[in-house]
């Protein structure tokens, strides 16, 4: 029975695992990067709200760039080399006094990446070429001058959002480039999955020059997703046990595994930062900030099931060294619980004198510690904001 098994799957599992291993190996997940930073690049910077009928475009572009991750220890170790250009942008709106509506897209999408990496014995190289979800919020100010409670020292306001999923790579795909020695895509960029948001802005206003401003938020995921459209790694892991359950029922014994999905738990995130604004010219005011954030995300858990008794009793198929090394392997799969504390000097001009009111912002991202970041790349953003009036 042993025999006729391994002549029945072995060519297909060494094509798959051959793939997959090379993954595997390298270590290369770098949505952790996407995550924990290009989701906060565009939230506001305080409590405050758009004045009412008014609005405000922003364009923001991120070059990123990184040869270091921060490893389960919180060390600081080599990685593959990365670099990274992302296109994003944010849309709000003063729907009320108390209330402003926006749309998020970060992070939008990766215009271009390169990557130190190739995967393959066909020698394909990697990209970073996906799209970030949408994220739909309102942002209700209950304390401040123009909350439902009024307040000149102090503003508080809460933000409820709804991350709505754009389509991702198609791993199938990307499998079959990997094996034709065409460009891959290794992972997706965002969850692809929706989430629940909420966020809260409290501000003390010092003067009219300083403010502390702290923020904070969580992003649960409720939903779970295909293990075929959660990354390369899971897609061809998912493909092997397809085939390794096909041949055992083929021979009437029990499945292998089984699959429920790919669940991401949640994502959050604490932000303090001192703020400087100050009236340089007529017209002309000068903002800088040194937002401090702390980040951690749950990971992701892959559901996965196997029935040991009767593996047990066909002790052949326990025995067999490709069925414990895939087991192994999608249990290294799972993302752990990562950390990551950053710094992000951040400076602006705004000319709210012109015409059209206009704003640069320039910042630059430092990541200082972390655990099971896959990427400690920096980060300079630059943000164009143009405000119009209805």
């Amino acid at each position: 029975m042993n025999e006729g098994l391994d002549h029945f799957i072995a060519p297909a599992i060494m094509v798959i695992q051959s793939c997959v291993q090379e993954l595997v190996m390298k270590k290369f997940l770098i949505v952790g990067l996407a995550l924990l930073f290009f989701g906060s690049v565009l939230h506001a910077e305080d409590a405050r709200l758009m004045p009412f009928r008014v609005g405000r475009t922003t364009l923001s572009t991120s070059f990123s760039f990184g040869d270091k991750q921060f490893d389960s220890d919180g060390k600081r170790v080599d990685a593959p080399a990365i670099k990274l250009f992302n296109l994003g942008g944010l849309m709000e709106f003063g729907a009320l006094h108390w209330l402003t509506a926006a749309v998020y897209w970060a992070p939008g999408y990766y215009l271009w990446s390169d990557l130190d990496i190739v995967l393959g014995t066909a020698g394909s190289s990697v990209n970073l070429f996906d799209t970030g979800d949408l994220m739909l919020g309102a942002k209700l100010q209950i304390l401040g001058s123009t909350g439902l409670i009024n307040n000149e020292s102090f503003r508080l306001s809460l933000s409820p959002g709804l991350k709505i999923p754009l389509p991702g790579p198609n791993y199938e795909k990307q499998l079959s480039n990997m094996q034709a020695g065409d460009p891959v895509t290794v992972a997706n960029m965002d969850y692809h999955v929706f989430g629940l948001a909420l966020g809260t802005y409290f501000d003390f206003v010092i003067n009219q020059y300083f403010s502390i401003n702290l923020y904070n938020q969580v992003i649960y995921y409720p939903q779970k997703k295909s293990m075929k459209e959660a990354g390369l790694e899971e897609y061809g892991d998912a493909l092997l046990s397809d085939i390794i359950n096909s041949a055992l029922n083929g021979y009437h014994l029990p499945n292998l595994i089984s699959y429920g999905g790919v669940s991401y738990g949640y994502d959050l995130s604490f932000e303090v930062e001192p703020a400087f604004n100050t009236v340089i010219a007529n017209g002309i005011l000068l903002y800088a900030g040194l937002p401090i954030m702390y980040k951690t995300s749950s990971g992701k858990k892959i559901d996965m099931s196997y029935n040991a008794g009767h593996i047990a009793l066909a002790g052949v198929i326990a025995a067999d060294p490709l069925n414990k090394a895939l087991i192994d392997k999608i249990d290294k799969l799972e993302r752990k619980q990562s950390h990551l504390l950053t710094l992000k000097p951040a400076a602006s001009v705004f000319f709210y004198g012109w015409k059209l009111p206009f704003e640069f912002r320039l910042s630059y991202f430092i990541p200082l510690w972390g655990q099971n970041i896959t990427s400690a790349a920096q980060t300079f953003s630059f943000q164009a904001k143009v405000y119009f009036k209805i």
